[in-house]
């Protein structure tokens, strides 16, 4: 049976928690902001309340929109990426010095590959490796989702990744992927798309109005006037809305 907590500790842990609860009318950005800094402060304090302060503060405890925020590619601060990580990996002397951290030998390591999410403020090829001193630190900035997946792919390094950090570039990664199979058809869509505004400016009619063969026919004529292939019958029904209808076979 757990100890009940010390009133110190049951206070802080009520201030947290309010603090949470009124993140939750921030902006994203300003939230996420937030949000880091009271699990770190729970994390000073040797408290646990992330799945909670996430409740609060997003209405939902694992946090999804707190990680989808942090997984964008946008660029961050190196020291405060470093610090959002070590915060989530419950590191409180990592935090008093980031210069210790695994996670700048890991990004130094990176750095040697010039990677395109790893960047010095003067535009200059640097090596991050050559010092950790804060000064040369505080030049540095690193787009978040690449460098997590860096991190995630690399074998030596992945272990440095929070849990729920790590699940979350994981479904990233997997939504990635399905986007980019389903928009390897994007080039034909488009083409329907710019035929259907061309043709049809108040909008695409119903099949009572125009036969799926007439649609077609008309939508391939007008790609064709500019010396392109056009898309199949399917590709464009489905692109207009219409579930093609199978044709049934010819009896012999």
């Amino acid at each position: 049976m757990a100890e009940p907590p010390e009133p110190a500790d049951a206070g802080l842990m009520a201030e947290i928690l309010e603090d949470a609860s009124a993140a939750s009318i921030l902006s994203a950005p300003d939230r996420r902001v937030v949000v880091t800094l009271l699990i770190e402060r729970c994390v000073h304090a040797r408290l646990e309340a992330t799945e909670e302060i996430f409740r609060r503060a997003y209405g939902d405890q694992n946090g999804r929109a707190y990680w989808s925020g942090w997984l964008t590619a946008d660029f961050s601060d190196l020291h405060q990426f470093i610090r959002f990580v070590e915060i989530h990996n419950g590191k409180a002397r990592d935090l008093l010095d980031i210069t210790r951290s695994p996670i700048l030998e890991a990004f130094s390591v990176a750095s040697r590959a010039r990677p395109s999410w790893l960047r010095h403020d003067s535009g200059e090829s640097q090596d991050l490796g050559r010092t950790n001193h804060p000064q040369y630190l505080a030049h540095w900035q690193i787009c978040r989702g690449p460098a997590v997946r860096w991190l995630l792919e690399h074998p030596e390094f992945n272990e440095l990744l929070p849990a729920r950090l790590a699940d979350a570039a994981r479904g990233d990664a997997a939504q990635e992927e399905a986007a980019s199979v389903s928009e390897r058809t994007t080039p034909q869509k488009l083409m329907c798309q710019e035929a259907f505004e061309a043709l049809f400016p108040t909008g695409i009619p119903t099949r009572g109005q125009i036969s799926d063969q007439r649609l077609a026919d008309k939508v391939q004529k007008y790609i064709k006037q500019s010396n392109r292939t056009p898309p199949s019958e399917d590709t464009i029904l489905r692109a207009a809305g219409r579930k093609p209808i199978k044709k049934r076979p010819k009896s012999v």
